[in-house]
């Protein structure tokens, strides 16, 4: 099974137990990750979605303390717009793939982002969407590469729910792998269009090759 596969630094934020170890174990995980193909780093998780798009799969795989996916079909004075904690509904082949969320807490209901349903994955437009429960002190490469091949990877810096020095660090990190921070993609749009507030066209399966 190809996935694409999305990694948030706030994954490893407000963990339990030695802050140096769960430290060293993201500095592995996002070592790795930038010296695979197709990668992008991005400022914000919403600035990823361009990058998703281009880069279809049977699988997204988000590695995240949010679950980043709501439902777009309830009129609500809170409903699905685009920013950092919904861009998983904006997709472009998500009526053909599975969400994988994993989760560094038990609890299903912490980092719900499907603000009008009482799940985390009630309504969703993604073919499938599960949940599956990873501490932060045992995401490790080796982890990453038992659940690839991947056909693109990004990273979100997520500097509004990251740990300050995270996002030091993995500015630093990025900056030694040569890769540029994404500091746009608004748009959920291979051209980066502007924001999105309306629903998004779902890919037909023919249109998508994976």
């Amino acid at each position: 099974m190809r996935s694409y596969l999305t990694i948030d630094v706030d994954f490893w934020a407000e963990h339990k137990g030695d802050a140096q170890f769960i430290t060293n174990r993201m500095v592995s995980v996002l070592m790795w990750a930038m010296q695979q193909p197709n990668v992008l780093v991005a400022r914000h998780h919403h600035m990823v979605t361009a990058h998703a798009n281009k880069y279809p799969a049977h699988r997204l795989i988000n590695i995240d303390t949010h679950s980043d996916v709501c439902t777009l079909v309830d009129e609500h004075p809170r409903r699905c717009t685009f920013d950092c904690g919904t861009w998983g509904a904006f997709v472009a082949w998500r009526g053909v793939s599975q969400f994988m969320w994993v989760n560094p807490r038990k609890d299903p209901d912490y980092g719900n982002c499907n603000w009008t349903r009482d799940r985390w994955n009630d309504a969703l437009e993604w073919n499938s969407a599960i949940q599956l429960h990873l501490p932060a002190t045992r995401l490790t490469p080796a982890w990453l590469k038992s659940h690839g091949p991947y056909t693109g990877i990004s990273i979100a810096l997520s500097p509004d729910w990251s740990d300050r020095e995270h996002v030091e660090i993995a500015e630093s990190l990025a900056s030694g792998a040569g890769l540029k921070i994404n500091e746009r993609g608004y748009g959920f749009s291979s051209d980066g269009g502007g924001l999105q507030r309306s629903r998004p066209r779902l890919l037909a399966p023919d249109e998508v090759a994976l």
